[in-house]
């Protein structure tokens, strides 16, 4: 993962570039006031969201926007890695983690 807000200079926003092999995934999580916009810049997104959740594959060059309150949990399901860009709005440190969706 590569932490934008820092070097750009972001106060109100949190950006990061994350870069997930083959078969990772993240934490399944919750932010009560963050929403987040995911952009898949190369392989495809795996996003369980909701709950229950729900799966989504999203190719490279798509977008994903999840609301303030939405458990999320991103899976990379592909033979290649996945890059994704991600946005959140206002920065929320304080995530609440949940039970994998896989």
């Amino acid at each position: 993962m590569a932490e934008l807000q820092g070097p750009i200079g972001f106060e109100r926003t949190r950006a990061n570039v994350w870069r997930y092999e083959p078969g990772a995934r993240g934490r399944r999580h919750v932010h009560a006031q963050q929403e987040e916009t995911f952009v898949v810049l190369a392989g495809h997104l795996t996003m369980h969201l909701g709950e229950p959740p729900q799966r989504h594959v999203v190719p490279a060059g798509g977008i994903v926007h999840v609301s303030a309150g939405t458990p999320l949990q991103t899976v990379n399901e592909g033979d290649e890695d996945l890059v994704v860009y991600a946005y959140g709005c206002p920065p929320d440190d304080g995530a609440e983690l949940l039970p994998s969706a896989v």
